[in-house]
C-alpha cells in the first residue's frame, strides 16, 4: 500500500489524513483508525457501515485501531528512557 509513496506524499498525509492520495477504501479505514484512536466513544455505527460498504469486515474494523495502539506501545516501549528506578527496590536497574 505504502510502497509507492514518496517522503513528502507521506509528510503530506501526517499533515492532513483527509486529503491523503491512498485509495478511498484505505483511506476510510485510515481516518476510522485515527478517530477511532484518538476518541474512541465518537465512533458510530454509521461509522462502521460506511466501511462495511467499502468492503472491510468486521474483523478489519476491529483489528485495525487495536494494532495502531499496539504499535505505538511497542514504540514508546522501546525508546531509550532517561528514568531510572530507585536503585533500593529495583537493585536489578543499577547502572554501573
Amino acid at each position: 500500500m505504502l510502497a509507492n509513496v514518496t517522503d513528502e506524499q507521506l509528510d503530506a498525509m501526517k499533515a492532513d489524513p483527509a486529503q491523503s492520495q491512498l485509495n478511498e477504501k484505505d483511506k476510510a479505514m485510515l481516518l476510522f483508525v485515527l478517530r477511532a484512536v484518538k476518541s474512541p466513544e465518537a465512533v458510530e455505527q454509521k461509522d462502521v457501515d460506511a466501511l462495511h460498504d467499502l468492503g472491510w469486515t468486521d474483523q478489519d474494523i476491529l483489528e485495525a485501531p487495536i494494532m495502531v495502539r499496539i504499535w505505538f506501545a511497542t514504540a514508546f516501549c522501546s525508546k531509550p528512557s532517561k528514568w531510572i528506578p530507585d536503585n533500593e527496590a529495583y537493585p536489578h536497574f543499577q547502572q554501573n
